[in-house]
Formats: C-alpha cells, structure tokens, sequence
C-alpha cells in the first residue's frame, strides 16, 4: 500500500475548436507541468489533416495513442507511418526533433498524447521514434478488465 494521498482532482476541459483542429480536452492541463513533473501534459485531440503539420520539439518524450482514425506520421530522421486505432508511438524529441502528425485523408484523428520531461542531462539526447503497433503489444488481462 502508499502512503500517497490525492492532492487534488479536477474534470477534463474540452473545448471546440476551428479546423483543422475540432476539439481538444486537456487531460493533464500544461500550466500545471511543475505540480506533476515529469508529465508535462496529457492531451486528448480530435483533428483533421493540417492541424499538426511539420514542427520542432527538444528536450521531451511523448507518447502518442491512436484512439480512432489513421494517424500519419513524418519526421526529420526519414521516418513514415501510418498508425491504425490501437497503435502507439514514441518519440524522444532530444536535441532536436522534426515532424507531422497528419490525418489522413478527410478522416478525423483521435489522439491520447502524453508529455514527459526528460531529466536534464537527457535532453540533448538522440532524437528516436519507435512505434507500437496493437497486434503486438502486450496485454495484461485484470479482474473486470475486458479480455482480448
């Protein structure tokens, strides 16, 4: 058992949006990055092609769950995917990374994106992006929890 205690607890804010972009709700909201360090922000985004085109990011990780649509992905380093519902995505933006995170199509995205600092002497580390894909990925059955 811990000895932690719950600090405080608040609803997720959705707000509507102009598109490209729809609706975002900000699961872990970013002004409060220094209370829950090293999450920086959590995000939930449903978004059509040209909201998140080509843009930098240093010293962070994300990790980026598809919930629904087809996610494309493009970055610095060559790499392309198209992510499917169930797929995650890594990525360590270390010193310097480059990418889009596309719609594809006319589809709607519906993205889980969580942000993680990355300690001080990380963040000038290597940009990398590993994907997921959910027929691989590892699944723990729990009580109540539905089977696969």
């Amino acid at each position: 058992m811990s000895d932690r205690e719950v600090k405080e607890s608040w609803q997720v804010a959705y707000q509507q949006d102009r598109l490209p972009f729809i609706q975002k709700g900000w699961v872990i909201p970013a002004e409060r990055m220094i209370e829950t360090d090293p999450f920086i922000l959590m995000a939930e985004d449903w978004f059509k092609r040209g909201a998140f085109a080509d843009h930098p990011h240093r010293g962070f990780q994300t990790v980026t769950y598809l919930l629904d649509g087809q996610l494309e992905h493009v970055d610095n380093s060559g790499g392309h995917t198209i992510l499917e519902p169930g797929d995650m995505q890594y990525m360590n933006a270390g010193w310097a990374a480059r990418h889009a995170e596309e719609a594809v199509g006319e589809g709607i995205a519906h993205t889980l994106q969580l942000w993680l600092n990355l300690p001080a002497a990380l963040k000038k580390s290597e940009t990398s992006y590993q994907n997921v894909y959910s027929e691989e990925a590892e699944v723990t059955s729990l009580p109540g929890g539905p089977g696969r």
